[in-house]
C-alpha cells in the first residue's frame, strides 16, 4: 500500500492522513453506490460498502446500494436502501453472483431519485452501468479501487498473463473516465499513478467501528474454542482463497506449533481451499492438528471477541489494496506479524505495533518472528497499545466524514467540467486489444 513506504525493518514512515474533526455536514447528499458484491457475500468490498452506507447516513446522507441478488439475502422489507438486480448465482462454482446489468426497473428507479453523486466500487459490470447513468444525468462519478484484479486471474479460464494485461489496461481507462478515484492506501495511489492514471486520486481507507472492539470479551472466544487463558493464540481472519497465500501462512504457523506445544492457531473464514488447509494440519500429526482451529465464518461481536483473544494476528497476503482485517485486529489491540505488501505496510510499523517481514521471507523465518514476539511479553504489551493508537486514526466516523467532504468538493465542480465519456463492454474490448497486440508481436517475430 505507500508512496514513501519504509524499507522493512525501518521505523520511519509517513503517517496515515487523519481527516480533520468532522462537524455536521454543510448539506446532505443522495448517493448511488454500484457494487458487484454485497451481503450476505463476505468480503472486503461488501464490508466497505455497508460501513460507508451506515456511517454516511449518520451524517445525514442517503445512500442507495445497487447490488446483485445473492443466496441468503434478507427479505426486501429488511433491505432499506438496497436495490437488488438480476444475477447468475454461484458463477464459475463460486459464492460470487455475476450481475446482469440489464434491469428496466433499476433504470426507472434511478431516474426517479434526485442523486447528487454516483459512486462505483468496481470498474466493470455494475460499475460500467453506474458510469453510464452518471453520464446520462451529468453527475459526478467516484470510483473506489478496492481490488488488484490483475492478481485474481486464476479465476478466469483464459491465458493469465493476457488477462492481467487486459485488466490493467481496462482499469487505467476506467479510472481516467471518472471524476475522482479513491485509493485505500498510499501504495495503491502510487501504483495507479505509475500506470499512467491522470484523474484526481484521493487516499481514503475504509474505517473500523472502534466501539465494537472496545466491548469485546476475549474469555468468551477462548472458551468457545477450548483454549486455556494463558495458551498463546495466533489468529488469521479472511476468505480461504488461493490469492491470500494461506498455504504459506499455515505451514509457517505449523512450524511454530511444533516448537511451542502450548500454542494454538485459529482461522476464521470460509472458502474453496479449506480442505487443502485442513489436510496440511492433519499431515502435521494429531497432536498439532488439535491445536489448529477452523472457526468458520464469524461476524459481529463473536468475531470482535476472537480478535481480542489472540496474542498475535498473522497475515501473509500479497494481493490486498487495504488490510481491513489487519485494521480490525489492531482495533482489538492485537499486534500483527505480516509479510511486507500493499494493504499492510500503511498499518504495520515494524517493531512498534508488530513485525513486518520481507515478502521473500521463508516459512521458518516467519515462524521465528512469531516465536520471538511470543517470548517478549513486555514487548507485546507495548505493541498492543501502539496497535490501538494506529486503529484510533481509522475510526469509521472519521472516514465517512472525510468521504462526505470529498463529495462536497466534487459538487463544487461545474457540470460542464465533469467528464462525459463512458465505457460499454470495456473489459471485452480491452481483452481483444490485448490479444491483437500479442498477434502483432508474433508477426514481428516471424
Amino acid at each position: 500500500m505507500a508512496v514513501n513506504a519504509p524499507m522493512t525493518g525501518s521505523n520511519e514512515r509517513a503517517e496515515i492522513p487523519v481527516p480533520k474533526t468532522i462537524g455536521q455536514p454543510s448539506r446532505d447528499y443522495n448517493i448511488a453506490f454500484f457494487t458487484n458484491t454485497y451481503r450476505p457475500f463476505v468480503g472486503g468490498v461488501a464490508m466497505s460498502v455497508e460501513l460507508f452506507q451506515r456511517h454516511l447516513a449518520a451524517l445525514g446522507d442517503h445512500v442507495t446500494i445497487y447490488a446483485p441478488h445473492f443466496d441468503g439475502e434478507a427479505e426486501p422489507e429488511l433491505e432499506a436502501g438496497v436495490q437488488r438486480l438480476p444475477a447468475i448465482r454461484h458463477f464459475n462454482a463460486t459464492d460470487f453472483s455475476l450481475p446482469l446489468p440489464v434491469s428496466f426497473k433499476m433504470l426507472q428507479d434511478f431516474q426517479d431519485i434526485p442523486y447528487d453523486i454516483v459512486h462505483v466500487h468496481h470498474p466493470f459490470l455494475l460499475g460500467e452501468v453506474g458510469m453510464y447513468l452518471a453520464r446520462q444525468r451529468r453527475l459526478p462519478l467516484v470510483f473506489t479501487y478496492h481490488t488488484q484484479y490483475e492478481r485474481y486471474t486464476h479465476y478466469v479460464p483464459i491465458d493469465h498473463e493476457q488477462a492481467a494485461r487486459t485488466i490493467l489496461r481496462h482499469t487505467r481507462e476506467f479510472c481516467d473516465l471518472c471524476d475522482m478515484v479513491i485509493a485505500p492506501t498510499r501504495d495503491i495511489k502510487k501504483s495507479l499513478e505509475e500506470r499512467g492514471v491522470q484523474t484526481w486520486i484521493e487516499v481514503l481507507p475504509t474505517g473500523v467501528e472502534l466501539e465494537r472492539f472496545a466491548a469485546s470479551d476475549p474469555t468468551a472466544a477462548r472458551r468457545a474454542l477450548n483454549i486455556a487463558p494463558d495458551d498463546p493464540l495466533l489468529l488469521h481472519v479472511g476468505r480461504l482463497a488461493a490469492e491470500k497465500n494461506l498455504e504459506y501462512l499455515v505451514r509457517a504457523c505449523l512450524v511454530l506449533l511444533r516448537e511451542n506445544p502450548r500454542a494454538h492457531f485459529a482461522i476464521a473464514g470460509e472458502g474453496k481451499i479449506q480442505p487443502e488447509l485442513e489436510k496440511l494440519a492433519r499431515d502435521a500429526g494429531p497432536e498439532i492438528a488439535a491445536r489448529v482451529h477452523f472457526a468458520g465464518l464469524m461476524t459481529g461481536q463473536s468475531l470482535a471477541n476472537l480478535y481480542s483473544a489472540a496474542d498475535l494476528f498473522v497475515f501473509a497476503s500479497q494481493t490486498e489494496t487495504q488490510g481491513m482485517v489487519v485494521a480490525e485486529a489492531m482495533a482489538a489491540g492485537t499486534p500483527v506479524v505480516a509479510l511486507d505488501a500493499d494493504g499492510v505496510r500503511d498499518l504495520v510499523e515494524n517493531g512498534r505495533n508488530g513485525r513486518l517481514l520481507p515478502s521473500s521471507a521463508g516459512e521458518a523465518a516467519f515462524a521465528h518472528a512469531i516465536d520471538e514476539a511470543l517470548n517478549d511479553r513486555a514487548g507485546i504489551a507495548q505493541w498492543r497499545d501502539a496497535a490501538r493508537e494506529t486503529a484510533a486514526n481509522l475510526g469509521m466516523d472519521l472516514q465517512a466524514g472525510r468521504l462526505h467532504e470529498l463529495y462536497g468538493k466534487l459538487k463544487m465542480i461545474p457540470n460542464h467540467r465533469l467528464k462525459q465519456e463512458t465505457l460499454s463492454f470495456g473489459l471485452i474490448r480491452n481483452y481483444f486489444e490485448t490479444v491483437w497486440e500479442d498477434v502483432g508481436k508474433w508477426f514481428e517475430r516471424i
